[in-house]
């Protein structure tokens, strides 16, 4: 398990790190770039964005959101995500604004709101795909050089101690 392997060496734990916010940069990256095929802003919404003179992007309008988006160390690895602890300025904690602009919102009449404009899941599913598995070849080798090193050491010790 990813979770607990990570605190076997500061440099699996560098790894880790490094791998966390090269993914919260990477989706960064996909949003900056609009690369992703989402439906277009409604009209009213584009022409309110255009008046207030703010980022015709989709979910970018005040940077607010792209720029909360972060790698954060935990007892088991990186968490990637919105800083728990930022609030839109419209008052909506970006956690809560993340899961509206991930999965849509809709309206009582079961018609969307605001589509889904999914940045998160592509990324993961890129991310398992293309970085996990090499992720893990490194962390293996990581390990096994730790404990071939540890293991050395014990036994120059258990013969110290035979002599």
């Amino acid at each position: 398990d990813m979770r607990y392997i990570a605190h076997t060496t500061p440099e699996a734990i560098e790894l880790i790190q490094e791998a966390g916010k090269a993914f919260a940069r990477r989706v960064r990256y996909a949003i900056r770039n609009q690369i992703y095929a989402w439906p277009p802003l409604s009209p009213n919404y584009a022409a309110w964005k255009e008046a207030n003179d703010l980022d015709p992007r989709m979910l970018i309008a005040t940077h607010e959101y792209i720029n909360s988006i972060k790698a954060t160390m935990t007892d088991y690895g990186v968490e990637v995500g919105l800083d728990p602890s930022k609030t839109h300025a419209g008052g909506i904690p970006m956690r809560l604004l993340g899961r509206w602009l991930e999965y849509g919102t809709m309206n009582l009449d079961g018609s969307w709101r605001m589509p889904p404009r999914p940045h998160w899941r592509p990324e993961i599913r890129r991310w398992k795909n293309n970085t996990l598995p090499e992720l893990r070849i490194q962390i293996k080798s990581m390990m096994m050089a730790h404990m071939q090193k540890d293991m050395r050491k014990r036994v120059a010790t258990m013969l110290s101690v035979v002599r």
